[in-house]
């Protein structure tokens, strides 16, 4: 998917795809109706090319948004058009409580209107990785050791040729960084059509990045705060126990 900025306004291959087809829609039914119409109606051939031309014209301005939804959604597999891909992001991952909805998030609608096809979220609790999401299980990940070699303090790290003991498939790595520490990692790896990342989508996926932190941490301090809760529960329970215990002794003596 690539972006080309023309002043304020970015074109998507995925939307020249959707003009294309869009275009031959109309177009086809046109070049066939236009010589049937003069041959029967007794009519002007320029007032008919012209008659069709203003309908296609209605027609485009109608259509054309529902047309490219469909060819983007069932050809491209994007289920979010690229317009509203960040506010549907950062309105759904506020509603993120644990790293199955995060998972499900990314890998059915976000990778997909990106156009990406691998990846691998990494989150770092108490230093030791953990797999929160990921585009496919067969992936390869980097060891700690290899992570920790990562310059985290880059935004973004394209494949470097000192990347050793990382694996292949890996060709951009964003740090998760929180305010004060590294939450993760996130690896991305084939993208459609031509594995190429622009700078438009380094850019994009660094606000994606951002919101992304901001979940890992509301869940880890959704999950202390629950770890607390049982703790306390089962204190209590203990102390009940023991105080049942002692009473118990207490009548027997």
């Amino acid at each position: 998917l690539f972006r080309y900025r023309l002043g304020d306004i970015q074109v998507r291959a995925n939307r020249a795809i959707s003009i294309y087809l869009f275009i031959m829609v109309v177009s086809i039914p046109l070049i066939i109706l236009v010589p049937i119409f003069n041959s029967v109606l007794d009519l002007s051939p320029l007032f008919i090319t012209a008659f069709f031309a203003f309908s296609g014209i209605l027609f485009a301005l109608w259509g054309f948004k529902p047309f490219s939804r469909f060819v983007e959604g069932k050809l491209l597999g994007i289920t979010i058009p690229p317009e509203d891909l960040l506010p549907a992001f950062t309105s759904k991952i506020t509603t993120t409580f644990s790293y199955a909805q995060l998972d499900q998030l990314l890998n059915l609608d976000i990778l997909p209107s990106l156009l990406i096809r691998e990846s691998v979220l990494i989150g770092l609790t108490t230093n030791l990785p953990l797999i929160i999401s990921t585009s496919n299980k067969e992936l390869g990940t980097p060891t700690l050791e290899a992570l920790q070699e990562i310059d985290s303090s880059k935004l973004v790290s394209s494949r470097q040729s000192d990347w050793i003991s990382i694996p292949a498939w890996i060709k951009i790595i964003l740090p998760l960084r929180g305010e004060e520490d590294l939450l993760g990692f996130w690896l991305l790896g084939k993208k459609d059509p031509e594995d190429h990342y622009s700078y438009a989508d380094l850019e994009f996926l660094r606000t994606l990045g951002d919101a992304t932190t901001s979940a890992i941490r509301n869940i880890q301090q959704k999950d202390q705060i629950r770890l607390l809760y049982e703790n306390g529960i089962q204190r209590q329970e203990q102390e009940k126990e023991t105080l049942a215990r002692n009473l118990h002794d207490l009548v027997l003596n």
